[in-house]
C-alpha cells in the first residue's frame, strides 16, 4: 500500500472518455434520482481497490469502490 495521499482516480471503460475522480473538488451525484453537488474528500487504496469517500460539507461517507486493473490511472499529490 502507498502512503501518499491520491489527488485523482480516472477509470477508462471500453475505449471511451475515462471517468475521472478527483479529490477536493464538488461533482455532481445522483442521489434519490435528483443531482446533488458534493466534493470527493478521499481517496484511499485499500489491497485490491479504492475506495472513494464524498461529503456535503459536515461529515465524510464512503461513496463507491474502484477496483485495481490496468484500466485505473493514479494521480498522486507531490
Amino acid at each position: 500500500m502507498n502512503t501518499k495521499r491520491i489527488r485523482l482516480l480516472s477509470v477508462e471503460i471500453f475505449n471511451r472518455e475515462p471517468f475521472v475522480y478527483v479529490a477536493d473538488k464538488p461533482r455532481p451525484v445522483k442521489i434519490d434520482d435528483k443531482r446533488e453537488m458534493r466534493t470527493i474528500t478521499n481517496i484511499i487504496e485499500n489491497g485490491d481497490h479504492y475506495e472513494i469517500f464524498l461529503s456535503s460539507g459536515v461529515e465524510s461517507k464512503h461513496w463507491k469502490d474502484i477496483p485495481k486493473n490496468n484500466n485505473v490511472t493514479v494521480e498522486y499529490y507531490i
